[in-house]
């Protein structure tokens, strides 16, 4: 039932109070803009009050002096020996001296004086006083102290607000558009990588901006004493610079080598004309290192260069390839990531039509490079490279034409099984038994030809795969022994006694490889140790605290009902770390002597006879350790002078991780032009004009762990007691009789402690 009309009215009306609400709002709104307006008037009338009360006073000073511009007669001097007297006992002094200096009257007096004087001296004319003035700021600078300028004119506001700031300006603005400020700021905008638009602005706006407190919404320059200090080259200029500075020329991988090609094979990509580039580069180096830096191998300007390729610098998920040269004259440089130049990359694997087409073209480039003189100023340079295979060594290089002999029976074998129904890993290890067969591991035609038999082996990838593969097998060894049951489905549920948990916890406590340990227990925890193989790629850090530390996963093997056997394979890994460590010390070398390289023969030899004989899986990287190390690190001894770390990928996985932040903030189709424009800019272009981004710190690192030294640990690594010279397991039996196996290249241990 609807109201009545009388009770209706009687309602408090809701709609006119919302009106009047709202207008009172937008009247207050209005009147607090005004007084934010009027704010701002009033602090810009108070800034001139200011100004024109110190103009009161100067003109003050002025008329005083045109009061007292009374000739007088000529005097010896300005003033009688009274008054000096008299003003001796109220001298002239700066408030912060601690004196009470003469009233201000006083002072006004005494500069109107001292300003008579010297128009009289410097012959000011009637309505000209810049003599004097000129007089006076002569005589300032020339006879006052530094100290008393500084302290008079960093309190003075006339100096502080008007002067200093008018000169500053002009500096600052000549400054901002000057050469040495748009090298600054390309070297900010290359530290460390690419900043990128966003983070070079924020950068711009942090150095030189801040928010102006009285608008909040705005930021105005950051100021000391009333001097704006010099912004960056603002974003837009700066890559409108950049895209102007001439790289050299860049060919296109999509147009040389893809073009006839499946428009699904075809990629992107750049590279460079080697010849022309490796002048580019020598000229650089020439100019910028002095000339005790270079090591010319007893050859004078001949440059040692080394090229080599790697894939994936992007990740395992995104696929690339990129091709690197080094020039070894500029010693331990090499192991670093900005002394490994790009001269092609491509979004392509490594066994692409483009990389392989690639390779063929740079092979026939390096063999007329090798013919031919490059001049640079007054010098001649040329670039060499070359490999030995002496008779007295006991393995050598394959001759180039056996390597292709070989390869045309692997095709011809490949083609002859590829017919018949056999299993893939049948056919396989026919192939590989056959290239065993012919005393060769040369099973495709090289892609670099000739130039394969001056390769040499990579210590660091060697390093990491030799410290991945045995800590594998100490992993399996650790699980058989645990013998844990079929219910046991998670790491949580391994019995604390357990061999398999006790080594996980000296992984991740004794070894720090936290990050190791949790792979293992996320691998056993989805697989059961029953599945798919334990797979880890091992890094540089990886090893070296694998070798430190190899001895505490030995231990945590060990157990009271042990097996003689068990024991004797617990030997065997100490015995086979402990060889690997010595090897990886020598062949990870930079500087090594012909004392070290035969250690490092015996080192190499004795891991590989141990690992033959008593843990039977002989992959290739410990067939390479046994054979190929000691004759790659004597070669380069004899070559370079220098050992085999002189071939090391290290430099160019490093320069992995320098293109990876290269290519941030870059499209896909076109980040290899922006990489290589990048790289040229912070890494030659830059160094050539002083702004060397690049920081060489020697690596203080080693393989022996520092522990060795003290009395309570044994040259292995293990603890031990006091009194004793060495541990258990390097004077264990079981060491004694594996030492002879190896000496004798025979097994001269019982053969049931191998069962």
């Amino acid at each position: 039932m609807a109201p009545r009309k009388a009770k209706v009215y009687s309602r408090f009306n809701v709609g006119v109070f919302m009106k009047e609400k709202t207008r009172l709002r937008e009247e207050t709104a209005k009147a607090h803009k005004v007084l934010v307006k009027e704010r701002a008037k009033l602090s810009k009338l108070i800034r001139k009050i200011d100004m024109v009360s110190e103009d009161i006073q100067e003109l003050a000073d002025q008329s005083f002096q045109a009061g007292t511009n009374v000739p007088q007669k000529k005097k010896s001097s300005f003033l009688s020996k009274q008054s000096v007297e008299s003003r001796c006992k109220h001298p002239t002094a700066l408030p912060s001296n601690g004196q009470k200096g003469p009233a201000s009257t006083i002072q006004t007096q005494r500069r109107s004086q001292t300003y008579q004087a010297a128009k009289e001296i410097h012959g000011a004319g009637l309505n000209d006083d810049t003599p004097a003035h000129i007089g006076l700021l002569s005589t300032t600078e020339k006879r006052c102290p530094t100290k008393i300028l500084v302290e008079f004119m960093s309190k003075s506001k006339k100096f502080s607000k008007k002067v200093f700031p008018k000169i500053y300006k002009k500096a600052a603005e000549a400054f901002e558009i000057s050469e040495v400020n748009m090298l600054r700021s390309v070297s900010i905008f290359y530290s460390r990588g690419v900043m990128g638009k966003k983070k070079y602005r924020s950068v711009y706006r942090s150095l030189s901006m801040t928010t102006n407190p009285k608008k909040k919404t705005k930021t105005t320059r950051i100021q000391v004493m009333s001097c704006s200090l010099p912004r960056l080259l603002p974003y837009n200029k700066l890559i409108t610079f950049l895209n102007e500075v001439d790289i050299g020329t860049l060919k296109s991988v999509r147009e040389d080598f893809c073009s006839d090609l499946e428009l699904e094979d075809r990629v992107d990509g750049c590279y460079r004309d080697l010849s022309e580039y490796l002048v580019r580069l020598a000229s650089f180096y020439l100019t910028t290192l002095p000339p005790e830096d270079f090591d010319w191998f007893g050859q004078p300007s001949t440059f040692q260069v080394a090229i080599g390729g790697d894939g994936a610098p992007f990740g395992k998920f995104d696929q690339s390839f990129a091709w690197l040269i080094t020039f070894l004259n500029v010693g331990h440089k090499i192991l670093s990531s900005e002394d490994n130049f790009l001269i092609f990359g491509s979004n392509c694997s490594e066994q692409s039509t483009a990389a392989r087409r690639y390779i063929a073209m740079i092979a026939k480039e390096m063999e007329e490079i090798e013919k031919g003189l490059f001049r640079f100023g007054d010098t001649i340079i040329r670039f060499s490279k070359s490999f030995g295979s002496e008779q007295h060594n006991d393995f050598r290089p394959w001759e180039y034409h056996k390597r292709l002999a070989v390869a045309k029976k692997v095709a011809d074998l490949k083609g002859k099984l590829n017919k018949t129904t056999q299993a893939p890993h049948t056919k396989r290890s026919k192939v590989t038994a056959f290239i065993a067969s012919n005393k060769s591991r040369q099973e495709f035609e090289p892609l670099i030809g000739k130039f394969i038999d001056r390769a040499h082996v990579d210590p660091l990838h060697l390093k990491n795969n030799a410290c991945q593969h045995i800590h594998k097998i100490m992993l399996y060894e650790a699980i058989q022994k645990s013998s844990l049951d079929s219910n046991v489905t998670n790491m949580r549920e391994v019995p604390k006694d357990a061999p398999l948990l006790k080594f996980v916890q000296a992984l991740k406590c004794e070894c720090q490889l936290s990050r190791l340990a949790n792979k293992v227990t996320r691998w056993f925890n989805e697989t059961k140790a029953d599945g798919k193989e334990f797979d880890y790629r091992f890094t540089g850090r990886d090893s070296r605290m694998f070798l430190h530390n190899f001895m505490y996963l030995v231990q945590s093997l060990e157990s009271h009902a042990d097996t003689a056997t068990q024991t004797f394979r617990l030997n065997v890994f100490a015995f086979v770390g402990l060889e690997l460590r010595n090897a990886v010390s020598l062949f990870c070398r930079m500087n090594i002597s012909e004392d070290e390289i035969r250690e490092l023969t015996s080192h190499c030899t004795n891991y590989f006879r141990a690992y033959s004989f008593f843990i039977g899986m002989v992959s290739p990287t410990v067939w390479t350790i046994g054979h190929i190390v000691p004759v790659h690190a004597r070669d380069t001894k004899s070559k370079y002078g220098k050992g085999l770390s002189v071939t090391s990928m290290e430099g160019r996985e490093a320069k992995n991780m320098a293109i990876s932040r290269y290519s941030q903030n870059t499209n896909y189709a076109m980040r290899w032009q922006q990489i290589f424009r990048h790289e040229f800019l912070s890494l030659i272009w830059l160094r050539e004009r002083g702004y060397n981004l690049c920081n060489y710190s020697p690596s203080k690192e080693r393989y022996f762990p520092k522990r060795v030294a003290q009395i309570n640990f044994c040259f292995c690594g293990c603890p031990k007691p006091e009194v004793s010279e060495t541990c258990g397991y390097c004077l264990h039996p079981h060491r004694q009789a594996i030492v002879l196996s190896c000496q004798l290249g025979r097994l001269a241990v019982d053969k049931k402690l191998m069962t």
